[in-house]
């Protein structure tokens, strides 16, 4: 694999997104991956202990580059802006709650390097909050019914940063 973009959005979350951010760092290493970036997207509303965390890491870390604006509340937003802001060969959206283990790379970087598109699911639904459950179930079987997929989860999408850049995202609705 040649390099990634990891978009994080984070709102009032900072001790998982060091927590993830050192997971998925020590297992890129372990995997042999050495050109990556992580962009982390805050939104501006977010409590100010997380823009300080932010800050630190981003100091600390020169493969992490932070975000902050009132429009990164809108995951479409973060999407659209980590996609115009990567500069990896490969770009693709990390949950940042915690919720998928840095091991699920083991998987993960072989197929990138081998496809156009990965899209990955979260194996253990325990891991999220039951609310979250069902609407992320009743938001892919909606998906799965529209475009005649059988796709487990829609979430964590891996895609070629030259063809990521060529698709219009707005997650805007007027």
């Amino acid at each position: 694999m040649r390099s990634l973009s990891l978009i994080l959005p984070v709102y009032d979350d900072s001790s998982n997104v060091e927590e993830i951010i050192k997971n998925i760092d020590n297992k890129f290493r372990e995997l042999g991956l050495s050109d990556y970036e992580f962009l982390v997207f805050l939104n501006s509303e977010s409590a100010s202990f997380t823009s300080q965390t932010l800050s630190k890491l981003s100091k600390n870390n020169k493969r992490v580059r932070t975000f902050s604006g009132p429009n990164y509340g809108k995951i479409g937003n973060v999407f659209a802006a980590g996609i115009k802001n990567s500069k990896k060969d490969y770009v693709g959206m990390w949950s940042s709650y915690n919720q998928v283990s840095a091991d699920s790379f083991d998987l993960i970087l072989p197929a990138i390097e081998v496809s156009d598109l990965v899209i990955s699911y979260i194996k253990n639904p325990r891991a999220r909050q039951w609310y979250r459950m069902l609407f992320s179930k009743l938001n892919v079987s909606f998906l799965n019914l529209l475009f005649g997929l059988n796709f487990r989860y829609y979430h964590l999408c891996f895609f070629r940063t030259e063809f990521a850049k060529k698709v219009e995202i707005s997650s805007d609705l007027h």
